[in-house]
């Protein structure tokens, strides 16, 4: 088990299907989280899967 004993030592990240007002049209929000402080550290939004998720942490 990770534990974090404070923030930047544990990130976790997610990727969640958007569904847009526009038929057949859903983006992908990429977004990275802190485990200690639950707080967002990074996000993208992009129309498709994208190799992204290692970007995120440098923004």
């Amino acid at each position: 088990m990770l534990k974090a004993t404070g923030p930047g030592q544990i990130w976790s990240w997610d990727i969640s299907d958007v569904y847009s007002p526009w038929k057949s049209v859903v983006f992908k929000v990429y977004s990275v989280m802190d485990i200690f402080s639950r707080q967002i550290v990074g996000w993208r939004v992009e129309r498709k899967l994208s190799s992204c998720v290692e970007s995120l942490g440098a923004q």
